[in-house]
C-alpha cells in the first residue's frame, strides 16, 4: 500500500527512532526461532525495496542512511548469532527444517543486500568517508553466507539459485572492487558457481553469468591497462586460469548447443 514518496516517508517517520530498533532488539533475543527472523527479514526486504522510486527522502533528512544502517545492523545479527546457531544445530538431513531454518532466511538476506544495492537512495561511500563499517558488514554478511553453504544447496533450490546469481550480477555493476578483492578460496568459490550457472537451464541464471562475466572481465583489463589492478586480483586470475577457461567452454557449448 505505501507505494507514493509520500505514503513511504510517513510509514519510515513512524517506524523510526521508535520501532525498528526494537525489531532488531526481538532478532537479537529471538535468533534461534524461524517464525520470528523470516517475518523479520520478509519485512525488512520490502521496507528496503524501491519500488516506484517511493524511497525518495527529503535531502535536509538522513533517512535513507539510516535505514541502511538498521538494514545492515539487521544482517549482522542475523550473520553472528542465527547462521552461527543454525550451521551448529540444524542437520541437513532433515531437509523441511533445514530450509526453513537456513535457506529460506538465506534467500531473503540476499534479495535484502541486492535491494540495498540496485535501490539508488544510498550513497555507499559516505560510510568509507566517515569510517561507518554498515556497508562493509552488509558485505560481510554476503561472504559469510557464501562459506555456510554448499554449491550442491545453491544449485538445486531454485529461489536460492535466482537470489545469488541476480546478486552476484549486481556486485559486478556496482562493487567490483569488492570482488576484485576477494580472498582466493571465495573468489574460486564464485567462478566455480558462475561456471555451473552457464549450464542452468534457468535463463535468468544464464543471463547473470553473461552479465557477471562481461563487467568483470572489464574490469579487469581496464584495470590491468591502467596498471591499478590490485595485486590480489591479479594473484587470483593467475591462479584460476584453468577456470576462466572452463567457463568460457561452457559459455560456448550454450551457445552452440542450445535450443532453437
Amino acid at each position: 500500500a505505501f507505494v507514493s514518496k509520500q505514503a513511504y516517508a510517513s510509514l519510515f517517520d513512524w517506524l523510526y527512532p521508535s520501532y525498528l530498533p526494537l525489531f532488531l532488539k526481538a532478532l537479537y533475543v529471538f535468533y534461534d526461532r524461524s517464525d520470528v527472523y523470516n517475518p523479520l527479514l520478509k519485512f525488512f526486504h520490502e521496507l528496503t525495496s524501491n519500488r516506484q522510486e517511493r524511497l525518495a527522502f527529503d535531502s535536509t533528512k538522513p533517512s535513507a542512511y539510516l535505514l541502511f544502517r538498521e538494514t545492515s545492523n539487521l544482517l549482522y545479527i542475523f550473520q553472528t548469532k542465527t547462521i552461527v546457531h543454525v550451521n551448529a544445530t540444524i542437520p541437513e538431513s532433515d531437509g523441511v527444517l533445514f530450509y526453513k531454518a537456513k535457506l529460506k532466511p538465506i534467500i531473503t538476506c540476499l534479495r535484502i543486500i541486492r535491494a540495498c544495492l540496485i535501490g539508488n537512495y544510498v550513497n555507499f561511500g559516505v560510510f568509507h568517508l566517515y569510517s561507518d563499517p554498515c556497508f562493509d558488514n552488509c558485505l560481510q554478511v554476503f561472504l559469510s553466507i557464501l562459506t555456510s553453504i554448499k554449491q550442491t544447496h545453491l544449485l538445486s533450490y531454485p529461489k536460492l539459485t535466482i537470489a545469488y546469481f541476480t546478486l552476484i550480477e549486481t556486485l559486478s555493476l556496482v562493487q567490483s572492487d569488492f570482488l576484485a578483492n576477494l580472498r582466493t578460496p571465495l573468489f574460486g568459490y564464485v567462478l566455480e558457481t558462475i561456471s555451473e550457472g552457464f549450464l542452468s537451464p534457468d535463463q535468468t541464471v544464464q543471463n547473470s553469468c553473461c552479465i557477471f562475466l562481461d563487467t568483470f572481465l572489464s574490469y579487469v583489463f581496464r584495470s590491468a591497462k591502467k596498471s591499478t589492478a590490485p595485486a590480489s586480483l591479479m594473484a587470483n586470475v593467475n591462479e584460476y586460469g584453468n577456470l576462466f577457461r572452463q567457463i568460457l567452454i561452457n559459455l560456448l557449448n550454450g551457445i552452440i548447443f542450445a535450443e532453437c
